[in-house]
């Protein structure tokens, strides 16, 4: 509810008054009975979102008064900063990569496409050393 305006839902409750009317349609049955069930119920929920949309409201105005307290760098809408976020995350990952080919390339030539366990290199490494 929160993420959406009061406009998106009334535009979702009408959808979803022609689907059911539709699907009455359908079943070959009057509809007329069930929409005025539908929105008799909907209109004794009317205080419950009248409330609910005032505290929309004020969570929307103080989210807005908020965002001007926040610095610069975070006021941008979050898509941007996600943008941003996956662009250094990117540049971390190149650079790992970078490292991790340097550390294949100094290995011993004949242990370079291997994969061994640390403790496995080091008992290779020390047999090389006493042959």
């Amino acid at each position: 509810y929160w993420q959406y305006s009061p406009a998106h839902l009334q535009d979702a409750w009408e959808r979803f008054q022609k689907g059911v009317a539709h699907a009455w349609e359908i079943a070959g049955a009057n509809s007329t009975d069930i929409l005025q069930k539908i929105q008799a119920l909907h209109k004794g929920r009317t205080e419950f979102r009248i409330r609910q949309l005032q505290k929309w409201e004020q969570g929307h105005m103080a989210m807005q008064d908020k965002n001007w307290r926040r610095p610069k760098r975070l006021r941008t809408p979050l898509p941007f900063r996600a943008q941003k976020y996956r662009k250094v995350l990117s540049e971390r990952e190149e650079c790992r990569r970078m490292a991790l080919e340097d550390r294949k390339r100094h290995r011993p030539r004949g242990l370079r496409g291997q994969n061994y366990s640390r403790k496995l290199l080091a008992l290779k490494r020390l047999l090389a050393r006493w042959e």
